[in-house]
């Protein structure tokens, strides 16, 4: 296991050192780079969606072998070629590059740079890097010190997220605006917490975020992402911000996000969680999905029906 960053929801962010903080800023933004060699880059575009909110829309990552881009619906773009996934199968499995669909999740791997992306077809993405090389942009510094991730360019330490988030932006005509310090949702808090509350802590993943709890707490912040509270968090404010796409409520998709999280840990969770708290079942995301992206045409769909 390598070290992990997230962005998903109206933007929260998970830097590489566990820093948890919401960015909504609407631009395209540095996700990450090897600051070092300039080896490889990461960039990630946002949009508005939701109440008043932004998510990220797409995802390119740039080495010097390849530029590849992830879009929403699963559609995959290496140089203007659509690249044509298929659930189970593993594309282009070479020394350079894999690529592989599980039916919910695009995982890109590049090996050399050895750089891991987990994509979800909507708005959350997993970054994963194999060493503490530093790093440059919205996932921090990646030294192993939460406290320091919002250090600028020019060495300065900053305390507001959303003037750090706004440096990252590539915007070199000035176009893209400094999003306002903390967007204020209406709505109520508690009915908001108890939808969140109503998946994230149900039968097994209630067993599940007990279990991960107390490895949090015995570990510290370096597992800070798998900390349920945190998770519920950033859940309420993504219900308050009405950032559900079609018939997946913001809940279920934290609760599809808390799979794929738990999942990187060896946990499995199995199918039929999404029918004891009313959420859309794997074929109803899939068609969820697909409809989010641009129109699959003749090309066969991603993934696998009976």
């Amino acid at each position: 296991s390598g070290i992990n960053a997230e962005y998903g929801g109206d933007p929260h962010i998970i830097t590489f050192d566990q820093k948890i903080y919401s960015f909504q800023g609407e631009c395209t933004y540095l996700l990450a780079m090897d600051a070092a060699q300039g080896s490889w880059f990461v960039y990630g575009k946002f949009t508005q969606c939701g109440n008043n909110g932004t998510c990220i829309e797409s995802v390119t990552v740039y080495t010097a072998s390849y530029a590849v881009e992830l879009m929403r619906g699963w559609v995959i773009n290496q140089n203007g070629r659509k690249l044509p996934v298929k659930e189970g199968k593993t594309l282009y499995p070479d020394e350079t590059m894999s690529l592989y669909f599980d039916g919910y999740e695009v995982f890109l791997e590049i090996r050399e740079p050895q750089i891991q992306l987990t994509w979800d077809g909507i708005m959350n993405l997993k970054i994963e890097v194999s060493s503490r090389a530093t790093t440059l942009g919205l996932c921090g510094n990646n030294n192993a010190d939460p406290d320091d991730d919002f250090l600028s360019y020019y060495g300065n330490l900053l305390d507001d997220p959303t003037e750090f988030g706004h440096l990252q932006a590539v915007d070199r005509h000035g176009h893209c605006k400094k999003p306002p310090a903390k967007v204020e949702m209406e709505g109520d808090v508690d009915a908001a917490r108890a939808e969140c509350e109503q998946v994230l802590q149900s039968g097994l993943f209630e067993y599940t975020s007990d279990y991960l709890e107390r490895q949090a707490t015995r570990r510290g912040s370096a597992h800070e992402l798998y900390r349920s509270d945190k998770l519920i968090d950033m859940c309420i404010y993504d219900v308050m911000a009405n950032m559900g796409v079609e018939e997946l409520t913001a809940q279920c998709y934290a609760g599809y996000n808390y799979v794929s999280i738990v999942k990187r840990l060896g946990i499995c969770i199995p199918e039929g969680w999404q029918r004891t708290v009313g959420c859309v079942n794997k074929e109803e995301l899939q068609d969820i999905t697909i409809r989010q992206g641009c129109p699959w045409g003749e090309t066969p769909l991603p993934f696998n029906r009976d």
